[in-house]
């Protein structure tokens, strides 16, 4: 995939992480769930669900109630097992390239008995077949990178469906919505803004 180029050796959102694995367990709240999941080295935020994350999930009421949802840069699953937790008949589609990440994502789902998460890289979803995207994204992969990626994955968005992002604000959040309104021609409204994150809810001109 195009977008897999990293920071460094070892970044998160690659496609080949160096470091040694050290696999465990760790203890998590999503929404109203208590839950315990693998996590790794070499992977996005291993020792606890991340703030940005966990803002996140906090507006999960906003999500569709039926159809198909793509987190995209699924990690080792907090998004993908929150949507499929709350909702069993939702078809979750998790977007990850980091093959360790990938892994746990499946052991996560299989410990968690989780039946409606399937794995997928984005070439393989159809343009205009999602209802809905949720996503903390990829920001450290370079400006560039990031507006490839997001091109692609909104071309899976059906006309006036949303995409949900978390984004810190330090890290360009306001330029970002910016971005996607000038050049996506989409309209972006903040949902919150809390613990130095905004949440964007971007909508595919119909």
């Amino acid at each position: 995939m195009e977008y897999c180029l990293a920071v460094s050796d070892n970044h998160y959102f690659s496609d080949n992480p160096e470091s040694t694995s050290a696999e465990k367990q760790i203890d998590i709240s999503l929404g109203e769930a208590q839950i315990r999941v693998f996590t790794d080295s070499g992977v996005f935020s291993p020792q606890s669900l991340d703030k940005g994350t966990a803002v996140l999930l906090s507006h999960l009421d906003l999500a569709v109630d039926q159809g198909t949802v793509m987190d995209l840069g699924a990690g080792w699953g907090p998004i993908s097992l929150a949507l499929a937790l709350k909702n069993n008949s939702l078809d979750v589609i998790a977007v990850e390239i980091n093959p360790r990440a990938k892994q746990l994502l499946e052991k996560n789902a299989k410990n968690l008995a989780v039946g409606n998460i399937q794995q997928r890289e984005l070439e393989q979803i159809a343009d205009n077949s999602v209802d809905q995207i949720w996503s903390n994204p990829p920001i450290r992969i370079g400006k560039k990178q990031l507006h490839h990626l997001l091109i692609e994955a909104f071309s899976k968005l059906k006309p006036g469906s949303d995409a949900f992002l978390v984004v810190q604000k330090h890290l360009g959040s306001d330029s970002l919505a910016k971005w996607i309104e000038a050049e996506l021609s989409m309209e972006v409204l903040r949902v919150d803004s809390h613990k130095g994150f905004r949440v964007l809810k971007a909508t595919k001109p119909q």
